[in-house]
């Protein structure tokens, strides 16, 4: 059996957390979870602990479930912070910029690799600094969010037109 390092079994307690609190906030309990995600219940108990690591397939059909955001999970892992995927479970976080930047590559395409630091900074920093500061107001945005949630997932889009990169005012 292959030994984990800390910092690995740091990220599987994150994981177990986010996935956790997720499901207490949605007020579901696990057989219902697993049972969503089609799972027998040991194996979703198996998943929930975190012992598994992170896999996509199922943390697509968690997402699926608890209507929450695969992405925003993972991102908390990378962030080591289990509070991320709650936080950004509603309005899928994760989800949207995952969608900029697939825009943002398709785009640009191999010029995004001349994008040099500082003009990352320069442009990203601003942009969530307002997010900081809007974070109370509405979602005028959630029809284009489903939409290319849809699209990530390989999926026709719900009948919305435009890029993944566009957003209509």
């Amino acid at each position: 059996m292959v030994q984990l390092t800390p910092d690995e079994l740091f990220e599987r307690q994150v994981l177990s957390a986010s996935l956790k609190a997720i499901r207490k906030r949605r007020g579901l309990g696990t057989d219902a979870v697993a049972l969503a995600m089609g799972l027998p219940s040991r194996t979703y108990q198996y998943f929930e602990a975190g012992r598994g690591g992170l896999r996509l397939e199922l943390l697509r059909r968690f997402a699926l479930a608890t209507r929450s955001d695969p992405w925003a999970i993972m991102l908390g892992v990378g962030m080591r912070d289990p509070h991320f995927a709650v936080r950004a479970m509603n309005y899928k976080v994760g989800s949207v910029i995952l969608i900029l930047l697939k825009g943002l590559n398709t785009q640009a395409g191999d010029l995004l690799g001349q994008l040099d630091v500082a003009t990352l900074l320069s442009r990203l920093r601003p942009a969530f600094d307002l997010l900081v500061q809007d974070a109370l107001t509405g979602d005028p945005g959630q029809g284009w969010l489903d939409d290319n949630v849809q699209a990530l997932a390989g999926r026709p889009a719900g009948g919305g037109e435009g890029d993944e990169g566009d957003q209509q005012d």
